[in-house]
């Protein structure tokens, strides 16, 4: 128990007091003498104390720097603010231990049994790599260079800590809590942090290789260009988490939440994001060739320039997604293990799918394509009859009427609402008895799509500038009427045979030009 005499440059007297307890195995000695004398700061720079028993000694503020604390026993002990820098400490027992405030800073603690209260101390560059903290509290701690490499710290407390360009590699952290940790440039490689929290926690340039941190907390968290390539992400919570230009190629996102998540220019080559939630995401930009994005949430997702090749997007729910200039090639829709079928618009997939997979979506788009009649006019309740009228009739034909009343003002929504109805539509039955908005919008809709327009007026004179559109040859001759009982004594001969026959022929023209 000698102290090293070369290395030992602190109070011998003090030294002499703490050897006596330490040789009689009666701390008491040592603490007594620190309550007698509360002034006195003890000078133990450099001691050998290794392998000495020091239960609940009271260290507090002493400066054991540059010391050799090996295998000590300090269960209880109090180190508040002492000074431990550059002390070797491997295999000591600090279970218990008040070290809050001490410092650590570049000491050798491999080996050492913590689970005590670090909050506040320095370990900067310090060495703990196997130690043993569980539950320990490094709350408020100053890390930064620090390894932990292959630690024990399951439930740990790390918040605020600053962390930085510490190497935490195979450590275990699991249900650790890092809330607004300072992690820039830390390296989780091969780490257990199944459940952490990192909430908010700054980790730019963080390295998370092939660790587990399946069910962990990231929300609001910050990860600009943090590698996570091969990482175990299940499940884990990533809302509104900053991770532009992050690394993930081959990372497992199944069932994470991405939900307003920046992954501009992300890397998510091969990357498992089946069954995740990207509603309102940034992936502008991002690199998603080969992900799996089965049953994947997408809700407003922002995929302009992103690379979408070969993706799996079976089950995928896409909904007012931004896409423009992605590059989208060779979508598999089908599942795993299926034969293959592909598509070049991940909006478009949806529909493919459901059109193979559905009997009654294609019933629903024989339906567009061949049974939907247009009927355009003011229906006001005096006119209210003969709009029953043309509908029954037309459902009679098994026809399926889709009504526009223009009964309202006129906007541009409206416009192009009815052209859109326009282009699904077999043809148009356009009553021009009471015109109010239908001229306008037969201005808006026969220049540019080409379906047949039958006019129909209980009377004589329809309005004046109808006669322009005369020079469509879509827009056929006006059947005049006079009543109810006059239109459908005459409706299949005058309405629905020439509007059917003119559709088989805009039908015939558009094939030959698409060969």
């Amino acid at each position: 128990m000698n102290p090293s005499t070369p290395a030992f440059s602190g109070n011998t007297e003090h030294l002499s007091v703490l050897l006596r307890a330490v040789e009689q195995c009666d701390i008491s000695i040592w603490n007594n003498w620190r309550t007698t004398n509360p002034a006195i700061r003890p000078a133990l720079t450099g001691v050998t104390l290794e392998g000495a028993v020091l239960f609940d000694a009271n260290l507090a503020e002493s400066n054991i720097g540059n010391a050799n604390l090996r295998n000590c026993q300090m269960m209880g002990a109090n180190l508040r603010g002492a000074i431990l820098a550059g002390t070797d400490l491997d295999g000591a027992n600090l279970f218990g231990a008040n070290c809050q405030g001490a410092n650590f800073c570049n000491s050798s603690l491999r080996g050492v049994t913590l689970r005590c209260s670090m909050q506040g101390c320095i370990l900067e560059g310090a060495n703990l790599e196997r130690a043993d903290m569980i539950g320990t509290d490094f709350t408020g701690a100053r890390l930064a260079g620090a390894s932990f490499r292959n630690a024990e710290a399951f439930g740990a407390r790390f918040r605020n800590a600053i962390l930085t360009g510490a190497d935490l590699s195979g450590i275990n952290l699991g249900t650790a809590d890092l809330f607004k940790a300072e992690c820039n440039e830390a390296v989780f490689s091969d780490a257990s942090l199944l459940g952490a929290t990192f909430s908010e926690a700054s980790l730019r340039h963080a390295s998370f290789c092939r660790a587990d941190l399946s069910n962990s907390y990231f929300n609001s968290a910050t990860l600009i260009a943090a590698d996570l390539s091969g990482a175990k992400l299940a499940f884990a919570n990533l809302m509104e988490a900053d991770l532009r230009d992050a690394i993930f190629r081959g990372t497992n996102l199944q069932g994470a939440v991405l939900m307003n998540a920046k992954l501009t220019g992300a890397d998510l080559r091969n990357v498992n994001m089946s069954l995740s939630n990207l509603t309102m995401a940034d992936l502008a930009e991002a690199n998603l060739t080969n992900a799996n994005l089965t049953g994947a949430l997408m809700v407003g997702t922002d995929l302009r320039r992103a690379t979408l090749r070969g993706c799996l997007i079976f089950g995928i729910s896409p909904w007012e997604v931004l896409a423009e200039d992605a590059d989208q090639q060779d979508l598999v829709v089908t599942k795993l293990n299926h034969p293959q079928i592909t598509v070049d618009d991940i909006e478009m997939a949806q529909f493919i799918y459901l059109l193979l997979n559905n009997a009654k979506v294609r019933r629903a788009v024989d339906t567009i394509t061949s049974k939907i009649v247009l009927i355009l006019g003011r229906f006001s309740p005096e006119r209210k009859s003969v709009l029953d009228a043309v509908r029954d009739q037309l459902r009679a034909c098994n026809y399926v009427p889709v009504l526009f009343d223009f009964n309202r003002p006129e906007s541009l929504d409206e416009v192009e609402t009815v052209t859109l109805l326009a282009r699904m539509a077999r043809f148009i039955i356009a009553d021009l008895t009471e015109p109010h908005c239908v001229p306008d919008e037969l201005r808006s809709i026969v220049p540019d799509v080409e379906v047949p327009v039958l006019p129909i007026i209980e009377g004589d004179t329809p309005y004046g500038t109808f006669g322009t559109l005369r020079k469509y040859p879509w827009v056929l001759d006006i059947h005049r009427y006079r009543g109810i009982e006059d239109l459908l004594a005459s409706f299949d001969e005058s309405v629905v045979v020439p509007a059917e026959n003119m559709a088989r022929e805009i039908g015939s023209r558009k094939a030959l030009r698409n060969n």
